[in-house]
């Protein structure tokens, strides 16, 4: 490295994710089952949105830990950026 630029020297990226689910509360069978698949579904379809995140958090990552520019607002300002591209 230049002794004239800037650098990362350690990355840590953090995902934090919460999923809400809706519940139902019914007597029905009927309606019961049906919701069941319905949010068997759901979980399947959300859970991909979480393995999406954690898989563009991870690139993030990967992406600045190399980073060196000419100054530390050009780092600052390209790592923001690579960040915000991946999201």
């Amino acid at each position: 490295y230049d002794a004239n630029s800037c650098w990362i020297t350690d990355v840590d990226v953090t995902l934090d994710a919460t999923i809400t689910l809706p519940e139902l509360y019914t007597d029905d069978d009927r309606a019961q089952a049906r919701f069941d698949r319905y949010i068997a579904a759901l979980t399947e379809h959300e859970e991909g949105h979480l393995a999406n995140g954690r898989q563009a958090a991870e690139e993030v990552e990967e992406s600045i830990a190399d980073l060196e520019r000419d100054t530390c607002a050009e780092l600052e300002a390209d790592a923001n950026a690579i960040g915000k591209a991946r999201v």
